[in-house]
């Protein structure tokens, strides 16, 4: 019987000498699972099979970093060059995540949810075409279409090759695919961006919205602690920081061997 004070946690169970993390032996998952897998597992309460391990790793590493100018990492290097800890910088990083930079997957997530319920009974394409219709006359910006610097994105080429591989290639795929090229039919040359094909994998996933900008801030965090870093090893302190003014020094292109 339940006291006033009670309350309960279905994710993690901690007593001396055993943890158990959604009724798995951690020890065990230490033994036998991938860092992703073991997320998943938090995340979702059961561990991925092998295609959605791979998927959802490739969802994270399409978002790990995208450069030094982005909001996040810009917030994140100002913190760091004023002297703040890592844990300062990472913060104010993540702060910046919102609307309009990478908090757009939860809303591209509800979006496409709504066009895919909307074209059940009918025609994908058909439904795809209404509702660009409908956003477009409201003036409502379609969040996960259009990009500042992109206009064929390879980050959203590879994911659907992924996809298309793993059989995560739905019917959220398609419809985000359709409103691609309905917006285009319309002379709106606004193509799919990372944030709407990570929504429509997602949703393939069965994630619900309310995690997707979570997932876009876990797979930047990476990116943001390695920018915090070099700013403070490789910048003078409080210097003002011009947005396009960085030039890239690192390795130059090189394969995978």
């Amino acid at each position: 019987m339940s006291t006033e004070k009670e309350w309960f946690t279905a994710i993690t169970d901690v007593a001396p000498n055993r943890i158990i993390v959604r009724g798995y032996r951690l020890e065990d998952l230490v033994r036998s699972v991938t860092f992703t897998d073991a997320a998943v597992l938090l995340l979702k309460g059961e561990l991925p099979g092998p295609n959605e391990r791979e998927m959802f790793d490739a969802v994270l590493v399409s978002a790990v970093d995208h450069g030094a100018s982005p909001p996040s990492t810009l917030a994140a290097r100002t913190v760091a060059s004023t002297g703040g800890a890592l844990n300062a910088s990472l913060a104010a990083g993540l702060l910046s995540i919102n609307s309009y930079h990478g908090g757009a997957v939860e809303n591209c997530m509800r979006f496409l949810q709504e066009a895919v319920s909307s074209g059940e009974h009918g025609d994908a394409e058909e439904a795809a075409d209404k509702i660009a219709q409908k956003y477009l006359e409201a003036k409502k910006r379609i969040p996960g279409y259009g990009h500042r610097m992109h206009r064929a994105d390879p980050r959203v080429k590879v994911l659907k090759e992924k996809a298309e591989k793993l059989g995560f290639a739905g019917s959220f795929v398609r419809m985000a695919l359709a409103v691609e090229t309905a917006l285009c039919r319309r002379g709106k040359e606004l193509p799919l961006n990372v944030d709407g094909i990570m929504a429509a994998l997602l949703c393939e996933m069965g994630y619900p919205p309310e995690m997707a900008n979570a997932v876009f801030m876990f797979a930047r965090l990476p990116g943001l602690i390695a920018h915090s870093v070099e700013e403070r090893l490789r910048q003078r302190p409080v210097r003002r920081i011009y947005p396009a003014g960085f030039r890239y020094d690192g390795p130059a292109v090189r394969d995978l061997g």
